[in-house]
């Protein structure tokens, strides 16, 4: 698969839970391959919420925003790869 590079965004609080376990045999096959994975555990990050200030829209050539939180590296990660995982625990059949 040569180059390449996937972005995982786990969305689970419990880091040993279900929505691990299955995403463990995923990650497995695709290291197999050599795929680059940038794991992001989102419960790790310091990530604070929008303010509405509209500053993302005065930036046109990249994400902008005027908060300096971890976001700015999870916008990169996600911009230099090919593929975007979104992995998230479901609650009552719900995300």
């Amino acid at each position: 698969m040569g180059d390449l590079s996937i972005c995982i965004l786990f969305a689970s609080p419990n880091k040993n839970g279900n929505t691990a376990t299955l995403l463990a045999p995923f990650i497995t096959e695709l290291t197999k391959f050599g795929v680059t994975i940038n794991f992001v555990d989102l419960f790790e990050k310091q990530l604070a919420p929008c303010e509405g200030c509209y500053d993302c829209q005065s930036i046109r050539d990249k994400p902008g925003c005027s908060i300096s939180d971890d976001m700015k590296t999870i916008y990169n990660l996600v911009l230099d790869s090919q593929c975007i995982v979104f992995v998230t625990p479901i609650y009552t059949w719900y995300c």
